[in-house]
């Protein structure tokens, strides 16, 4: 399908891709373990990583015991993840798609959505994604996203504020937040050798409870949301947060 242009079509090619490997094992591990704990999925279980980047969780998940399908947008995320899978002696089964023509009928015991891979659109084109990751969940199974926390955004938000991702680059980012949408207005200033490119993106952030809302306004029962990555009570303090929810 042809789309108008998006900060997304640019935004995570080249240098986000130095982000994502920047990512530990240990922040991986801890993750899949919470939400295999919150999902109560086994051995065997299908599983659809959606925005499955260089398949972190993905080939994890298959070395589990897991039979996994890796989807994202980037070609060149999925020939590094297929180089990963291979390493690691796994079977993941990586397609290039689209999460807004993402397309499983009911497929799925466990879907996830991890690393604030959500909120990138507009109000309707966010809600029907929520509706195309429900599709994919079979009855009885679960949805885990793993993003975000609009109130920490709020409780702690700067105008400014700069990381070192890996020995040469680093990332300046500076931000508007529109209270009113709850969009987090950024530009990610990546600097390495002295050069800086300039790359915006605007990020819909989510309550807890708006987002369980949500989800249960697309099918899904059973809606929980705790602290990531350490599975405690959600708290304006979490930064990050997991949502469960599972398919009546």
């Amino acid at each position: 399908m042809e789309r108008s242009g998006h900060w997304t079509d640019d935004f995570f090619e080249d240098l986000f891709g130095r982000v994502i490997k920047s990512r530990s094992d240990e922040t991986t591990l801890m993750q899949i373990d919470l939400l295999l704990k919150g999902s109560g999925a086994e051995p065997g279980a299908t599983v659809l990583d959606v925005c499955c980047g260089y398949g972190r969780h993905s080939v994890e998940l298959a070395k589990r015991g897991f039979q996994v399908t890796g989807v994202d947008l980037i070609e060149g995320y999925l020939a590094k993840a297929r180089e990963h899978a291979e390493t690691k002696g796994v079977d993941v089964e990586f397609i290039k798609m689209d999460v807004r023509d993402l397309e499983f009928d009911r497929k799925f015991d466990l879907v996830l959505n991890m690393w604030t891979s959500f909120g990138f659109y507009d109000e309707e084109t966010n809600l029907d994604i929520l509706k195309r990751l429900g599709n994919c969940v079979a009855r009885g199974g679960h949805l885990v996203m793993e993003l975000i926390n609009r109130d920490w955004v709020v409780k702690n938000f700067l105008q400014r504020s700069w990381w070192p991702v890996d020995d040469n680059l680093i990332i300046f980012e500076e931000r508007e937040f529109d209270i009113t949408r709850s969009i987090n207005r950024c530009v990610w200033n990546f600097l390495e050798d002295g050069k800086v490119k300039k790359m915006p993106l605007d990020l819909r952030v989510y309550s807890a409870h708006e987002l369980i809302l949500l989800l249960k306004s697309v099918g899904f029962g059973d809606v929980e949301a705790i602290s990531e990555p350490d599975g405690a009570r959600l708290t304006f303090d979490s930064r990050m947060m997991m949502i469960i929810a599972k398919m009546g």
